[in-house]
């Protein structure tokens, strides 16, 4: 992984900080860890390298769409959704990115992440296939995910509870980070995301790694050029 994307990530962690110190200094309370993310901002580094990179792969500056700034996508469940990232070549969306970190309340999180991943991409899967969103080529769906390697975790977790049926044997004796890991596999896998990043940041020793290499950083962007590509190709057969 380049230095950049580490410092990136890095970064996330210190602005998080702030943004929580500064709640706490207004006399704000939110519950959980939502305080530290209500600035909206620590992902911002890195969602500049990726945009600098979809770029670079033949995605014009004017077609990307970040920051809140149009990134909302129609839904055929819902009338729209917000993505971090869009990319557009001409009138067609090439790539549609969402960005997500966790830092704590990790068997909360790994709920919530997994239901929020599937049911964004299901929605999105409908309304292109009612014409809602391109007329000639899909798009790649990327998923991008950061998780706080620290004690709780790397730790084992919690046997599953099993009243009526067995929990897949994959998610027995491993951490949290390992559950993460084994849901942007079959994320990718299953053919939900066409391109998944994950990665593990401990900032506590400035370390960041990726324990996949089919999930790395080079991975995830490979194959949004390869859309980019045939979208291209594609265009030049006519």
């Amino acid at each position: 992984m380049k230095k950049e994307l580490e410092d990136a990530i890095l970064h996330s962690f210190v602005i998080r900080e702030k943004a929580a110190e500064m709640q706490i200094e207004k006399g704000v309370v939110d519950t959980g860890m939502r305080s530290q993310v209500t600035s909206g901002k620590h992902l911002d580094r890195l969602t500049e390298i990726i945009v600098h990179d979809m770029e670079e792969c033949g995605i014009p500056p004017e077609g990307i769409f970040c920051k809140n700034k149009g990134t909302e996508l129609p839904g055929w469940f819902r009338a729209t959704k917000k993505w971090d990232i869009l990319g557009f070549i001409g009138d067609q969306l090439v790539a549609a990115i969402e960005l997500k970190s966790i830092y704590g309340s990790y068997g909360n999180n790994l709920n919530n992440r997994a239901e929020e991943a599937i049911g964004s991409l299901v929605d999105a899967k409908f309304a292109i296939e009612n014409g809602m969103i391109n007329s000639s080529i899909s798009p790649v769906f990327g998923y991008v995910l950061i998780v706080k390697k620290e004690e709780n975790s790397a730790a084992v977790c919690t046997t599953p509870k099993e009243p009526h049926f067995k929990a897949d044997p994959a998610f027995r004796n491993g951490s949290y980070i390992d559950r993460f890991r084994i849901l942007c596999q079959r994320l990718g896998r299953e053919d939900l995301y066409g391109a998944v990043w994950f990665t593990v940041a401990d900032p506590r020793n400035d370390a960041v790694e990726e324990p996949e290499q089919n999930l790395s950083y080079d991975a995830f962007i490979l194959e949004i050029k390869k859309r980019i590509d045939s979208m291209f190709l594609s265009a030049n057969r006519f």
